[in-house]
């Protein structure tokens, strides 16, 4: 029987990530681990980019491992494809932890906000194509599985990603 671990809020912190991680493969003990990352891999902790990499190898290495967006990657994502909605956007995100997250990939939040986008999108083109890839809910056959939340009222299939 495969292990499932649902891990969220990383918030940047590639290590505790790992020691999470190293947790999760001795208390697997060779058995196979499905990993669910809930979203928020990123902003306020110092390490977003590694967080990232890490993410990355981690669903490589474990099939059936799994991305649900977070907030924080929804905002950097509308950073960068949303220009009507880039102002208020950054006013959110930059004041929580979007600051770190661009310091890791070398980047500054200096100057307009459509020339940050095209520094964002030039330096992380990869990532973001990571990000845009990822799930907003994951079922398995008895549990479903979101960042933020779901309406009790509603069937699962009748859910909305922004509750």
């Amino acid at each position: 029987m495969s292990l499932t671990y649902a891990i969220g809020d990383v918030h940047g912190r590639r290590d505790l990530l790992e020691a999470l991680l190293a947790a999760i493969r001795d208390d697997a003990g060779g058995r196979a681990a499905r990993i669910l990352f809930l979203g928020d891999l990123i902003d306020r902790g110092p390490d977003s980019r590694g967080c990232l990499d890490l993410v990355i190898e981690t669903l490589a290495d474990n099939p059936g491992s799994r991305l649900i967006l977070g907030n924080h990657e929804e905002f950097l994502l509308t950073m960068v494809d949303q220009p009507a909605e880039r102002q208020a956007t950054a006013n959110i995100w930059l004041a929580n932890g979007g600051i770190a997250t661009l310091q890791s990939y070398g980047l500054d939040h200096e100057g307009d906000l459509d020339s940050l986008a095209d520094r964002i999108a030039a330096t992380l083109p990869a990532h973001l194509a990571f990000l845009r890839a990822a799930d907003w809910m994951v079922e398995t056959g008895t549990q479903a599985f979101v960042h933020g939340g779901i309406d009790p009222h509603l069937a699962l299939a009748e859910q909305e990603p922004r509750t």
